[in-house]
């Protein structure tokens, strides 16, 4: 993360990157996700964090379905992948229901 802050051309292959990974699922016929949103947007958790003010392993574990995703966190969340919340909801509920053994719960 601290090597795409600061190498600007680094940043640009790593968004490349993201995006080509997201277009590589979508060919695949993997789900969209909340992930997948992630990188065709470019973005890193990191960079998703650090846009909806929390850390990397928030996202992270909001990714895998293993935690209660509240209002706040889902408003901003929706806003940085530029999303509704009612589409946002149908992503975790897809997550939840891919990971059997966690739920996920979106208070709205």
């Amino acid at each position: 993360q601290k090597k795409e802050e600061s190498d600007s051309k680094y940043k640009e292959r790593s968004i490349t990157a993201r995006k080509i990974l997201a277009a590589e699922y979508e060919s695949i016929g993997k789900p969209e996700s909340i992930a997948m949103l992630r990188l065709k947007k470019g973005l890193s958790q990191q960079n998703l964090a650090n846009k909806i003010k929390t850390s990397q392993s928030h996202i992270a574990k909001i990714e895998d379905g293993s935690i209660k995703l509240y209002f706040q966190t889902a408003a901003r969340l929706a806003d940085a992948l530029e999303i509704s919340l009612d589409r946002l909801r149908n992503l975790v509920k897809v997550e939840a229901s891919d990971n059997i053994k966690t739920s996920v719960i979106v208070e709205l």
